[in-house]
């Protein structure tokens, strides 16, 4: 599909244009004056306009003037911003505004990625379209006006109709209640539903299905999509409950519809206008009348400013929970010499204090010999030393291996109206298997490392999932399960601690309130709740959230559910949480992941005890086989132990204090007891509206900044007051801007697929964050300011010489 159309013209009269298309008009060179059913304008040089479909206008010049015209293509339009789309009107852009700016350089970057040869830079027209669309998103979409309310609306309740029903246009293809149109105009639900039939003459109910209808027929009129999904990503319950409400609305079906309602082609009749055919010719022209606006680079509106003003002396002390734990993947990745190497070498670094390993039981061997069967732990205890050597202690998963459900449902047991499944004889098989390895490990170890290490130990005992997450274990089946391996551990170590469940965050949040509310009818609590964090919206991959504080709404709901039963005291572990947003995916290799790692961990610090990022090394992936030094994975070193944009982020964390001064969503100020200070500034920026719809389409993009929404520079200012006054050395780290992103020069160097030592050596070296080091005179105050671009952090370090 072609996202748009570009159409070059030299008017030197007059031009009529009968539109069926959504686009833009906009004058490279020259001014024409446009007559329109919206009134008559004179466009000037470097104005552009926005129109909708079904507009006709004529335009007029002196002659000499120049004219780009984009059109987008309607279904293209419809799959990347939904029927919203087709809420946009006639807008002007003057030359004066900063917008007019920003979005002819975007303007100019579509353009020339339509004309140009870009069969080398896939995905490149892709991009500049995505952050052409995001920008109109931005400032068309949130700003058009409200919609009409219904016939029949008193005038004092217009704004709250107004806003019931702009609720339910952007939400009807989610399950909508009356109860959450209730809340939002500040009514209850019997009012809202006593008043539309009252006063408007119509039902809730006949409301949403309205809405509902409209965005289906113009899925119907702008796309390829078969009637039968048309129906689902409406909202409608079924097909058969689209096509009635088609029917009584518009006595067609939905295939009738679609053939009388599909658009034609925008029409261009002129005198005197020459189109500018030729690729060459064409971006020519926009460079040199465009030749302030670079295609490559996305002018922005003026800066964001933040200021703060912190005494140096006022301080709180907070555990650090951020090195607290990482994911090291399974037991079998440890057979790998080169795995590791990677984590002698980061853990001398980043210093963690607990390695969470899955399923490291399953590497037990049993030995038959006169005596009888007996369990050899020889690889395990191979992999425990090493955790030993390196001052790991084990944080062992018991384990988050996918089951299959049988098709009998627990009878009597629901939740939201889905009934449960129960094990299959081969999973209960396992986890009895699993039950009876434990005693004689635990034994075995304590008498290997000492009681007091052991007791040291975390052992998490997850809900067992079906593959694709849509299914989790009967949660009777998984209490009595629990509390037989709790037992079992502290039968062997009483102090070791014991958590649950490893509850997946994407799943309904009434699962998690199900399993808590059994776990405090135990009679022994567990020793910590632990959770799975990744940023989707629900089980399926490919929808990612569009709420860019999702990671702290998801740990806080989580924290509301433990208080509800009396187990708020309980540390909170997110025990697994990453960038991942689809398998082998670039994204995961950009500036990105180290601005998400410190977006999610220093949001949520204070409410979370431990974050275990997943995970080490892309040496553990079941992808790595890929021919590729980077391929997507979600590692904090590649698989040759390249150091991520992640791992620096990790490092930038390492460098903070328990000490905190201040701190809020885009600064942590911190202190030590030697009197050096650290700001860490970070600039999150989350997905973009059509990224987020589909990611899964764009596993390589050649600009990777156009997967996020792109906003205008921080500009942050931090004073230190009353620090000592004298000379004082100030070190400065950035990732982001060309510095700290392995992926950028990976892309600098024409992607190798492999690479030489001597190469890997160089990658390694260029792909660091940038520092800066200055000398500065205080006289009791210590200022600190930065401007980060999206998805950049900068850490700043200072301490006192004299």
């Amino acid at each position: 599909m072609t996202p748009c159309e570009i159409s070059l013209f030299r008017l030197n009269g007059s031009m009529h244009i009968g539109s069926v298309h959504y686009g833009f008009l906009c004058m490279l060179r020259g001014s024409v004056t446009l007559q329109s059913g919206h009134g008559n304008i004179v466009l000037q040089e470097h104005e552009a306009v926005y129109f909708a479909g079904g507009d006709v206008f004529d335009l007029q010049t002196s002659g000499g003037a120049i004219l780009l015209i984009l059109n987008w293509n309607s279904e293209f339009l419809l799959e990347r911003l939904g029927t919203e789309a087709f809420d946009l009107s006639w807008s002007v852009f003057p030359v004066s505004s900063l917008s007019t700016r920003s979005l002819l350089s975007r303007l100019c970057r579509v353009t020339t990625a339509c004309l140009d040869d870009q069969t080398q830079k896939k995905f490149y027209l892709s991009s500049a379209c995505f952050d052409l669309l995001d920008w109109m998103y931005g400032k068309m979409l949130q700003n058009r006006p409200l919609p009409d309310p219904v016939p029949g609306c008193p005038e004092k309740s217009r704004p709250r109709i107004q806003k019931i029903l702009r609720y339910l246009s952007d939400h009807a293809d989610e399950t909508v209640t009356l109860n959450d149109a209730a809340e939002l105009a500040g009514w209850t639900p019997q009012y809202l539903s006593g008043f539309l039939k009252k006063q408007c003459g119509t039902t809730f109910s006949s409301l949403l299905t309205d809405i509902r209808l409209k965005n289906a027929c113009l899925r119907l009129a702008y796309s390829e999509v078969s009637p039968k999904k048309v129906a689902g990503l409406s909202g409608f319950p079924n097909y058969e409950a689209f096509a009635s409400a088609l029917f009584q609305a518009e006595g067609s079906t939905p295939e009738e519809y679609r053939t009388a309602h599909r658009p034609g082609r925008t029409v261009f009749l002129s005198e005197g206008c020459e189109v500018i055919g030729s690729h060459a010719l064409a971006s020519d022209a926009i460079r040199e009348y465009l030749p302030d606006f670079s295609p490559f680079q996305i002018s922005v509106e003026e800066n964001v400013e933040e200021k703060y003003a912190f005494s140096a002396q006022q301080t709180r002390r907070r555990r650090i929970s951020w090195n607290r734990l990482i994911n090291l993947g399974s037991g079998s990745d440890f057979r790998n010499y080169a795995f590791r190497e990677q984590l002698r070498a980061m853990q001398n670094t980043l210093h963690f204090e607990y390695g969470r390993l899955q399923d490291i039981l399953q590497l037990t061997q049993m030995f038959s010999g006169e005596s009888g069967s007996e369990y050899v732990f020889q690889t395990v205890f191979s992999i425990l030393d090493f955790l030993q050597d390196l001052g790991l202690r084990p944080f062992l998963s018991f384990s988050n291996k996918p089951f299959e459900a049988s098709q009998a449902p627990v009878e009597n047991v629901t939740y939201g109206g889905k009934e449960e499944y129960v094990l299959t004889e081969e999973d209960l098989a396992w986890a009895d298997r699993q039950l009876g390895i434990l005693p004689a490990f635990l034994s075995r170890s304590v008498d290997r490392y000492g009681p007091e290490a052991v007791s040291e130990w975390c052992f998490e005992i997850p809900i067992l999932f079906s593959e694709d997450l849509n299914r989790s274990e009967n949660v009777r089946q998984y209490m009595s399960r629990f509390r037989a391996l709790q037992k079992a551990i502290h039968t062997v170590v009483p102090k070791a601690r014991v958590g649950a469940p490893c509850f997946h965050t994407t799943l309904p949040m009434e699962k998690l309130d199900s399993y808590l509310r059994e776990m405090k009818e135990c009679p022994e609590l567990p020793d910590f709740v632990s959770i799975i964090i990744y940023p989707h919206e629900h089980s399926s991959a490919s929808e990612i959230t569009k709420d860019p504080d999702f990671f702290h709404a998801r740990v806080m709901a989580v924290r509301a559910c433990m208080r509800k039963y009396g187990l708020e005291a309980l540390p909170l572990y997110v025990s697994e949480f990453s960038a991942y947003v689809t398998y082998k995916h670039y994204i995961n290799d950009s500036v990105f992941q180290a601005s998400y790692i410190l977006k999610q961990v220093l949001g949520s610090t204070g409410a979370v005890s431990g974050f275990g990022y997943w995970l080490t090394s892309d040496l553990s992936l079941q992808y790595r086989g890929s021919a590729s030094i980077l391929f997507g994975g979600n590692g904090l070193l590649s698989r040759d132990g390249l150091k991520k944009p992640g791992y620096y982020a990790m490092r930038f964390l390492q460098s903070l204090d328990e000490n905190i001064i201040a701190s809020g969503e885009h600064y942590i100020v911190t202190s030590d007891r030697n009197g050096r200070y650290h700001v860490l500034f970070h600039y999150y920026s989350h997905f973009s509206h059509d990224f987020r719809h589909h990611a899964d389409k764009f596993t390589f993009l050649h600009s990777p900044r156009s997967a996020f929404v792109q906003a205008p520079p921080l500009s942050i200012r931090v004073a230190l007051t009353e620090v000592a006054e004298g000379e004082w050395t100030i070190r400065r780290r950035c990732i982001g801007g060309g510095h700290g992103d392995l992926l950028q020069r990976w892309q600098e160097i024409g992607y190798p697929p492999s690479l030489r030592p001597d190469e890997i050596d160089y990658l390694d070296s260029q792909s660091r964050p940038s520092l800066q080091i200055e000398s500065v005179k205080s006289a009791g105050t210590l200022e600190f300011h930065a401007t980060l671009e999206t998805n950049e952090s900068i850490l700043i370090e200072a301490e006192y010489r004299s």
